[in-house]
């Protein structure tokens, strides 16, 4: 937990530094490579080992959005990148058995879901679209990255075994770049003191 949180402050002060960078933006919402395959663990990290996300394979250490901003070294297409790995993360719900870092190139996940108002909106089919800073209404509480194993307890779609010990606590950065160690509850986007998903941006309610 330790070493997750010093990753995950990391993580936070370079995704301030790219917004301070790009006029409030935040990274855009999927990457996509030339074969049409999209991913959204293309901010941090090296390129991934394939399996169902080719995207994440095509996607290396040189052209991950936030990576300059967390290495002071010239970066190389497979090089490794070790804030984006978080020891626990073994991904067990894809079946592989191995790090989701090795995976996906990275254990931390964008949250950009296409069905849900976080740093995208669901209106937009723009994969390079992402919001700005200013459009998010509670960005001390609303993730904007986190480790991926709490992003599918709280979808409710893939079964992970915990990262850290016996419960579904899990590691996030959020949308003003802090990091915390939160309780993800199984099928909740929506928790008291923190969310994936802001419905009060939908302009239908």
């Amino acid at each position: 937990q330790i070493r997750c949180m010093a990753n995950s402050r990391e993580i936070g002060s370079a995704l301030m530094m790219y917004t301070g960078d790009s006029d409030g933006y935040y990274p855009p919402k999927r990457w996509m490579n030339h074969a049409r395959q999209k991913s959204t663990f293309s901010w941090l990290g090296k390129g991934g080992s394939a399996g169902g996300y080719r995207a994440n394979q095509d996607r290396g250490t040189d052209a991950r959005y936030l990576n300059g901003y967390l290495s002071d070294q010239v970066l190389t297409p497979e090089a490794e990148l070790e804030v984006a790995r978080c020891p626990a993360g073994e991904d067990k719900g894809l079946a592989y058995g191995e790090l989701s870092y090795d995976k996906q190139g990275s254990s931390y996940a964008a949250n950009t879901s296409s069905a849900h108002y976080n740093l995208t909106n669901p209106t937009s089919d723009d994969d390079g679209y992402s919001v700005r800073m200013i459009e998010i209404f509670m960005p001390t509480e609303l993730v904007a990255m986190g480790e991926y194993g709490g992003f599918s307890v709280a979808w409710g779609s893939i079964e992970q075994s915990p990262w850290h010990g016996d419960e579904n606590k899990y590691m996030f950065v959020f949308a003003d770049g802090h990091a915390a160690y939160e309780m993800v509850v199984r099928g909740e986007m929506v928790l008291d003191t923190f969310r994936f998903h802001e419905p009060e941006r939908d302009p239908r309610d």
